[in-house]
C-alpha cells in the first residue's frame, strides 16, 4: 500500500502535472443588503461558514487531484431548511463529472447556517493553477439558466433550479 502512494506520487511527478495552487480573488453576495438582514438570522454563523468553506477550498479541490488551469464561480447556496448546494460556473478549463461531485459533497457537508424567508446564494470566485482569468462579476451557473426569464427574483430561480436538481437525483435512485 506504502509503495503504491509513492509510485502515484512519482508518476505525478513525472508527468509533469502537480496538484495546482488555488487562489481565491472574490466572494461575491448576490442579494442586496436588505435581503441578506431579512434572512440571515444570524450574522456572525453566516460569516463564520463562509469561513469554514474559504479556509477548506484549498484542501477540497487537493483532494480532489484538480490540476488547473481551471477559473471559476462556485456558488453555495442556503435554503430555510438549512440544506446547501454547490453549483459551478467555469470561465476556464473544467472539472471532471466525478471531481464536481466529490467538491460538492464536501462543501454540502459543511452545517448550513439558519436562514430564513428564501435561498441565500454566494460565490467565491476562483483560480486553480496557471491562469490569469479572473472572475469579476458574480457567476450564473448553467443550470439556473432556464429558470432566469428576467420576471424571477434570483433566489426564484435558485430555487428551481434546485428543484430542478433534486428531482433529477430522485429520477437516477429510481
Amino acid at each position: 500500500m506504502k509503495y503504491s502512494k509513492i509510485l502515484f506520487l512519482l508518476v505525478l511527478l513525472a508527468s509533469g502535472e502537480c496538484l495546482a495552487e488555488l487562489k481565491v480573488d472574490n466572494v461575491f453576495l448576490y442579494l442586496p443588503d436588505q435581503a441578506m438582514k431579512e434572512r440571515i438570522e444570524c450574522q456572525a454563523e453566516f460569516i463564520t461558514y463562509l469561513g469554514v468553506i474559504k479556509n477548506n477550498l484549498e484542501d477540497v479541490f487537493q483532494q480532489a487531484n484538480v490540476v488547473g488551469p481551471v477559473s471559476l464561480g462556485l456558488v453555495v447556496s442556503v435554503r430555510p431548511s438549512n440544506d446547501s448546494k454547490v453549483w459551478f460556473s467555469f470561465l476556464e478549463g473544467k472539472l471532471s463529472e466525478k471531481e464536481r461531485r466529490f467538491v460538492s459533497a464536501y462543501i454540502e457537508k459543511i452545517p448550513a447556517p439558519r436562514v430564513q424567508n428564501g435561498i441565500v446564494p454566494v460565490a467565491f470566485g476562483l483560480r486553480i493553477g496557471d491562469t490569469e482569468t479572473i472572475s469579476s462579476q458574480p457567476p450564473l451557473p448553467p443550470e439556473w439558466m432556464p429558470f432566469a426569464d428576467g420576471k424571477n427574483e434570483l433566489s426564484v430561480v435558485v430555487g428551481k433550479a434546485w428543484d430542478e436538481e433534486d428531482k433529477k437525483q430522485k429520477e437516477k435512485m429510481l
